[in-house]
């Protein structure tokens, strides 16, 4: 059985602790009614993980990575690549 938008959620909530004490208490007891909850709740354990991940990523990135003109400016031109590219698959009707 899927879950509802605002099940989904109030699990995130409770997984990063901002949930009240009533929703609390709601996602725990529905965690005792077996294993499905169980693993719904694993899978948006993982989700919040790879989100976290990704984010501490993009910041290493820009604080260490990207940290000197040389290689800000690689990434510029990179960009203004892709861009042009997009561009002319577009006006070809590549895309």
């Amino acid at each position: 059985m899927a879950l509802l938008p605002e099940q989904e959620d109030q699990i995130r909530r409770y997984l990063l602790c901002v949930t009240t004490p009533d929703e609390a208490e709601r996602v725990e007891t529905d965690l005792l009614g077996g294993d499905e909850n169980v693993e719904r709740l694993l899978l948006i354990e993982d989700e919040l993980m790879l989100v976290a991940l990704s984010e501490h990523q993009l910041d290493l990135l820009e604080t260490d990575f990207f940290s000197t003109p040389e290689r800000r400016e690689k990434l510029m031109i990179a960009h203004e690549m892709v861009k042009s590219q997009v561009c002319r698959d577009a006006s070809i009707g590549n895309c």
